[in-house]
């Protein structure tokens, strides 16, 4: 069943019923990063995902669990997003399991903002849920040193950040325990 467009920095909420296979769209642009996340919300069944590209091409199908996240971009293996037009993201429960609500996260990186820009020697609080995706940006000068920190600070997840230059090239990926730290200069 189609469900209509994803709106980037926004949460599409739904709920599948039994054998039942529901269709979003988004449109895409060659070489730009973006992220996906299906989550069962409620922990009754695993999500099947297939993303599609404007050609009808498969880009990569998934299935992890609760949560099945798709970081796409240039040349990212599994994850290319290498055309510009209506990419096509379908979703059901893997097999025959049980059915339930469901959330769609999307993060278009070269137009998202969804909290705002950080501050030079600032700090900003808040906090994920189960696929949260949250977004920043902080105006930047070439050859000069960045410090940048994001803490889990009641120790109980390990944060992933991704930083993207102005171009939406990706920087650096970085996962380290309960403290991810970017320290850039020139």
């Amino acid at each position: 069943k189609e469900k209509g467009e994803l709106v980037n920095d926004g949460i599409e909420k739904g709920e599948l019923t039994h054998r039942n296979l529901e269709t979003f769209v988004f449109n895409g642009t060659a070489e730009t990063a973006l992220h996906l996340r299906v989550i069962d919300t409620l922990d009754r069944f695993t999500p099947e995902v297939w993303l599609y590209a404007p050609d009808g091409s498969l880009i990569n199908r998934r299935t992890d669990g609760t949560t099945v996240a798709f970081d796409c971009g240039p040349q990212v293996f599994g994850c290319d997003i290498a055309q510009t037009g209506t990419y096509r993201l379908v979703v059901g429960a893997l097999g025959d399991q049980s059915v339930g609500d469901y959330e769609i996260r999307f993060v278009d990186v070269s137009n998202s903002n969804e909290n705002g820009a950080l501050v030079n020697d600032g700090s900003v609080t808040g906090d994920l849920t189960l696929g949260d995706l949250d977004t920043f940006v902080f105006n930047g000068t070439a050859e000069t040193a960045l410090h940048l920190r994001v803490i889990d600070t009641l120790d109980r997840f390990t944060p992933e950040v991704w930083l993207y230059a102005p171009d939406g090239r990706l920087i650096n990926r970085r996962t380290d325990g309960t403290t991810v730290a970017f320290d850039c200069g020139p």
